[in-house]
């Protein structure tokens, strides 16, 4: 792409321009966004001073911000970050990028625990860390194991273990669901985000295209698939009265709770994100075969 002058209004104009002519939505906005984040200043500091000078490698890098954010890939992949529950999350294209919908986990997850209590939680299909993360650095007693099959997804999650202080705490292995464990593991939650968008399913732009498939789509017809995974074995490796916290695709709620009362749990509840879909399923383990501790 090609900018008329090495300041942010002619960088600024030629990206509304580009975005205009895809019929973006809020093109100024966006326009604005893009520019601010990817040469790092604030709006404030661009209306303040728009005519101010770039550099020859700042307006390539704009360029090639915009012609990747056209394309669909996510910002979160071009600013290499992402904000979840209020902290900042190291992602790239070898994970899932996080989304406020997710957060619906953590405050389930946080007004059923004690955080004065040491307590042991392992999130299945980690990705980059952002739910185990977000819950060791509530519950600071807390010890957590993270599991991926991913081996590239685990060291985006090791990257941002260590720059939260976390790693004496957390865990990480690589594995399928809860295989890595033995039945004796004595957890008191168990958090996943597994794959349950099936194959062809409409989703936001950019995703199919950019975020990793084995994160996102469970085999054809099976959506349930990782779900029943999970189930087979989590009664055994969580406590007595320990509990189970599901994300769930839009209209998939009702099948998982029914699932994991097949599977010997309690329902509890069912938390909406954001938008009022039904997110978060709550689940508590009632097989009399666990010890409590």
């Amino acid at each position: 792409m090609h900018f008329e002058g090495p300041r942010r209004d002619f960088l600024l104009d030629a990206a509304l321009r580009v975005l205009t002519s895809i019929h973006s939505e809020d093109p100024a906005w966006w326009a604005r966004e893009l520019l601010c984040r990817c040469l790092g200043f604030t709006r404030v500091a661009l209306q303040m001073a728009p005519k101010a000078a770039v550099s020859t490698s700042e307006q390539q890098q704009f360029a090639s911000w915009l012609q990747r954010f056209v394309a669909g890939e996510p910002l979160a992949y071009l600013e290499g970050s992402c904000g979840f529950y209020g902290r900042e999350f190291a992602v790239d294209a070898r994970v899932l990028v996080p989304r406020p919908d997710s957060e619906s986990l953590i405050e389930a997850s946080l007004a059923l625990l004690d955080p004065t209590q040491a307590l042991t939680i392992a999130d299945l299909g980690l990705g980059s860390g952002c739910l185990l993360l977000t819950l060791l650095a509530e519950l600071p007693h807390a010890q957590g194991i993270g599991i991926d099959v991913s081996a590239a997804a685990l060291a985006v999650a090791s990257q941002n273990c260590a720059a939260m202080g976390l790693t004496a705490r957390c865990q990480l292995v690589q594995g399928s669901w809860l295989a890595p464990l033995s039945a004796q593991a004595h957890l008191d939650l168990i958090i996943s985000n597994p794959p349950y968008i099936t194959p062809g399913e409409e989703m936001g732009p950019g995703v199919a295209q950019y975020e990793p498939h084995l994160a996102l789509f469970t085999a054809a017809n099976d959506p349930l698939g990782p779900y029943l995974a999970i189930l087979e074995r989590a009664s055994a490796c969580l406590r007595a009265e320990g509990w189970l916290i599901f994300e769930v695709g839009a209209g998939r709620s009702k099948q998982v709770q029914e699932a994991a009362m097949s599977a010997g749990f309690r329902w509890v509840e069912t938390r909406v994100d954001l938008g009022g879909v039904p997110r978060a399923v709550v689940l508590q383990n009632q097989a009399q075969t666990c010890r409590s501790r």
